[in-house]
């Protein structure tokens, strides 16, 4: 993105592993348009169903994190892969997709694994003060049902 203003690019949408920067209009002039997937257990590309989308722009980062594809099984039971610091642990939230939008790339990919980490009564706390970031965030309830939480501006 530094390398696109740097050239003068004005309109652009950059995907890299995941993590998403978008300047400007799509070549509809409308501003880009980011599909959230479902958090589907073991779903791949020619499967995903989208559960949101969400608009982008201004040099905008975008970035998801989830723990429903890169899943590991430890004794007996299947754990995502972010890994709590405090504990050395896999993190085990009830959240299970963070989709985050903030100022830039690295910022959105931060918070999307520490939300992921954190839990949502965590982050609830933690958006109260921090109204920079846009968020979408997928929740595994109690039951096994999902719901969600989410800032879009």
């Amino acid at each position: 993105a530094s390398l696109f203003d740097r050239h003068g690019i004005q309109d652009y949408c950059i995907e890299i592993g995941g993590e998403i920067v978008a300047k400007g209009k799509n070549p509809n002039g409308n501003n880009w348009r980011i599909g959230v997937i479902e958090p589907i257990e073991g779903s791949t590309t020619a499967d995903q169903v989208i559960n949101r989308v969400v608009e982008l722009t201004d040099g905008r980062g975008l970035t998801t994190s989830a723990d429903y594809r890169h899943l590991h099984e430890v004794n007996g039971k299947k754990v995502g892969h972010q890994i709590n610091p405090k504990t050395g642990y896999p993190a085990g939230s009830d959240i299970v997709s963070a989709t985050i939008i903030a100022k830039d790339g690295i910022t959105a990919d931060g918070f999307a694994t520490a939300f992921m980490v954190m839990g949502s009564e965590r982050v609830k706390k933690y958006v109260e003060s921090d109204t920079t970031l846009d968020y979408f965030l997928i929740i595994k309830t109690s039951d096994s049902t999902v719901t969600t939480m989410h800032r879009l501006r």
